[in-house]
């Protein structure tokens, strides 16, 4: 049997999929398993078991040079669609349901499909209400898969492992808890200021090491801000680790602390303690579902407006530093 999964854009949209995928191996053990994916989330999948063969397609790249590269972007567009076309599938599910991931479900060779969204030509199944992960298991269940679970997993190696020690042994980590900040996200709405997370880790216990994570272009305004504390080892290492070895350092965390991004949705998987800070997005569709998670909002006057750039109300200003530190505190000392 072969069977193709669609999951694409953002890289926490995309980790939603992984115990999905595992599912879909579980029930079709012997099945040949496709994905296609986005260029940025393929390393996710790296070192995955229940991926037989993976095609990636660079859509942001697309998205940003269309108006420069026309040709190029086009290429790469019939290029991809060539290779999803290349085997005949008994069973194509599109787990994004945004057009321009149902171009490739509607392209497959497939004798039958599923899709998320309201798409004509598919087995459909739409409920934007519920939470993002419920709502795939949605798409399982009317694909023919049972319910079952659905946990997010990473697969690492031990490069990852390896590089990981050798981080925290230069920044002369040991016999210390780890605290991992994760403070920019995509939307500047959904970021706590760099200066409540300094002052929370002046809150924290003496055991902990902070550690925080980001990009390459925010590894100067976090140095800025969050290093060379009085009371805390701090160590910025952001711009420093690859997807997988974000993952290993977020396993070893006794909490991570962080807004709604990728690393809260890779704490998860990971399966450590979360306290996540949300306002601009509903946590109720994409916040943290484990039991180690608490998910701190505004009080009141936050209308989750969804606004990526600018919020008016300035919601996350709103969220004190003493609350998140009694959280923090709180869930350390269940640890």
């Amino acid at each position: 049997m072969n069977i193709l999964l669609i999951k694409q854009t953002s890289l926490g949209d995309v980790l939603h999929a992984s115990g999905h995928i595992r599912r879909v191996r579980e029930y079709y053990p012997d099945a040949h398993l496709t994905l296609l994916t986005s260029v940025g989330a393929a390393d996710l999948f790296h070192y995955n078991p229940h991926i037989d063969e993976l095609i990636s397609f660079d859509r942001y790249w697309i998205k940003y040079q269309w108006f420069r590269h026309p040709i190029v972007c086009l290429r790469h567009g019939l290029e991809t669609m060539a290779k999803v076309r290349q085997r005949n599938y008994d069973l194509a599910i599109d787990l994004q349901g945004r057009w321009k991931t149902v171009l490739f479900l509607w392209g497959a060779r497939a004798r039958r499909r599923v899709v998320k969204g309201r798409w004509w030509f598919a087995t459909r199944f739409h409920q934007p209400e519920l939470h993002a992960l419920r709502e795939l298991d949605g798409v399982l269940e009317v694909a023919g898969f049972p319910r079952a679970d659905s946990q997010m997993e990473i697969h690492l190696s031990e490069k990852e492992v390896e590089f990981v020690n050798d981080q925290l042994a230069r920044a002369g980590i040991t016999n210390k808890r780890l605290v991992v900040l994760s403070p920019v996200s995509r939307w500047p709405t959904k970021d706590w200021a760099l200066q409540r997370y300094r002052e929370l880790c002046d809150a924290l216990p003496a055991d902990c090491a902070v550690v925080v994570t980001g990009t390459e272009a925010e590894r100067s305004v976090i140095a800025t801000h969050l290093t060379g504390l009085a009371t805390q080892q701090v160590v910025n290492l952001a711009g420093q680790l690859s997807l997988l070895q974000l993952a290993e350092l977020m396993g070893r965390a006794a909490v991570v602390i962080c807004g709604d991004s990728f690393p809260m949705h890779v704490a998860v998987a990971c399966r450590v303690p979360v306290v996540a800070l949300f306002a601009p997005t509903d946590e109720r569709r994409v916040g943290p579902l484990s039991s180690e998670s608490i998910v701190i909002r505004p009080e009141q006057g936050c209308d989750r407006c969804y606004r990526r750039r600018h919020c008016s109300n300035q919601c996350m200003a709103r969220i004190d530093v003493s609350k998140v530190a009694a959280v923090v505190k709180q869930v350390l000392g269940a640890a």
